[in-house]
């Protein structure tokens, strides 16, 4: 959640140093609150055109540092960072014992089309 949020920031030209603003007390304020942010990213990200994904975008991450990188680039790694810490939680899942959900693309899209999705 936090890193989307980051994410989105940044593209809207601010530099947050820090999480997003909010109370988290429990797990449904989570899951609110990121509800929110996955709203605001997909608006965001749907209104790119062609020649936005080009566009170099400045910003300063959490330590201060200055980068310039394109949109597509930053798409990319945020759909790729996602993606590491799906395996990381499964991973940590299977340790403990337990049978983590499939984490597959091709399994969400067969979900999500209502195909059975077997491995």
């Amino acid at each position: 959640m936090f890193v989307e949020w980051l994410w989105l920031e940044r593209w809207q030209g601010r530099s947050p140093t820090g999480p997003p603003p909010g109370e988290f007390p429990d797990l449904a304020f989570v899951r609110a609150r990121w509800q929110e942010i996955e709203n605001d990213l997909l608006k965001f990200v749907r209104a790119l055109s062609a020649p936005d994904l080009e566009r170099v975008v400045t910003y300063r991450n959490t330590k201060g540092n200055l980068f310039s990188d394109r949109m597509w680039q930053m798409l990319q790694h945020l759909v790729n960072h996602g993606t590491y810490h799906r395996g990381q939680i499964t991973t940590l899942l299977r340790q403990l014992g337990a049978t983590p959900l499939a984490t597959d693309m091709i399994a969400f899209y067969r979900e999500q089309s209502g195909q059975p999705h077997n491995s």
